[in-house]
């Protein structure tokens, strides 16, 4: 199951995701448990200079976290090429934060790829 957490987001301002668990909980999900096995970003039309930055935030509490990841926002698009990262279920939480530096334009997709 691919749950799309950013989609189409403008890029010509910074942004900063709410937290999403890695494991989906049997109760909301339909009696099913499913954990977060890997992650996508991808990103087209990106206009201005090509300095942005996102990173990957991951908490066990949602208050205390450590950045995972960075990915730096470097071409007008990635589609062809877009980031994938392979999670190992050691913490519970994650979050996206995106820092648009001079970035004016484009647009910025996410998805979690969940699996029961």
């Amino acid at each position: 199951m691919i749950n799309e957490i950013i989609t189409e987001l403008a890029m010509d301002k910074s942004y900063e995701s709410d937290w999403f668990p890695l494991e989906l909980d049997p109760i909301s999900n339909f009696g099913k448990r499913a954990s977060a096995e890997s992650m996508q970003i991808s990103w087209s039309g990106v206009t201005g200079t090509y300095n942005g930055v996102i990173e990957i935030l991951a908490s066990n509490d949602m208050t205390n976290y450590t950045c995972g990841a960075t990915v730096a926002v470097n071409t007008a698009e990635n589609q062809s090429d877009s980031v994938m990262i392979i999670f190992l279920s050691v913490f519970r939480f994650i979050k996206i934060r995106y820092t648009k530096n001079s970035i004016s334009g484009g647009k910025l997709n996410v998805s979690l790829n969940y699996t029961d």
